[in-house]
């Protein structure tokens, strides 16, 4: 799982060679589960290494709650500017929109932050997104 998300983030660190002005502001990368669960140290682990390779701060924003949904409505709404991302997990985009009709959000809404296939981080964690 290390090596997955060292290869994950190398990739990630070269991005700012593309869009250079990219990130000039803190970015919120919101987890809709609890603090201290899987999800979430999964989600600071990332953070913290591209902080680190970015010079720019990442904030943790967890927003537990309706069986994720909280949080991923969070992000749906937000400012598609591509400093919100959401640490998507399976409960958010696929059995959530099937289970709960109507929902506050629709996951067509949601954008892929990475560019190409989403970076899988972990094998319980499906996607991760943002508003672009």
């Amino acid at each position: 799982m290390v090596r997955s998300i060292c290869a994950i983030l190398a990739v990630l660190g070269s991005v700012p060679a593309a869009a250079q002005n990219y990130p000039s502001r803190p970015i919120r990368f919101v987890v809709p589960l609890a603090p201290a669960g899987a999800g979430d140290i999964v989600a600071r682990t990332v953070a913290a290494k591209l902080s680190e390779s970015w010079g720019q701060q990442i904030v943790i924003d967890n927003r537990p709650g309706a069986n994720t949904i909280i949080g991923t409505d969070l992000v749906a709404k937000s400012k598609p500017d591509g400093y919100t991302w959401l640490l998507g997990v399976q409960g958010s985009l696929a059995i959530n929109p099937a289970t709960y009709p109507p929902l506050f959000y629709f996951v067509e809404g949601l954008t892929f932050a990475a560019f190409g296939p989403s970076p899988q981080v972990a094998k319980f964690i499906v996607l991760l997104f943002g508003q672009l």
